[in-house]
């Protein structure tokens, strides 16, 4: 998903589409499963994985953008 015309441009996001936790890396249509929802317990677990992966991702995207010059 892309609003670049607002000022935002997706670069990774997460999902539960397709009954499965999921992260879309570096702004792929793939995905990586972080967690398969077959019940609504399953959803807390999928959120701790998913709130784990959102905080190593985002290190690796603030370490991308330390060479770029502004």
């Amino acid at each position: 998903m892309s609003d670049v015309a607002n000022g935002w441009e997706d670069v990774e996001r997460f999902d539960c589409c397709h009954g499965c936790c999921h992260l879309h890396q570096d702004g792929r249509d793939g995905n990586d499963p972080l967690w398969q929802l077959d019940d609504e317990k399953d959803v807390p677990e999928a959120f701790v994985r998913a709130c784990d992966q959102a905080e190593t991702r985002a290190r690796i995207i603030r370490n991308k953008g330390k060479d770029v010059k502004k």
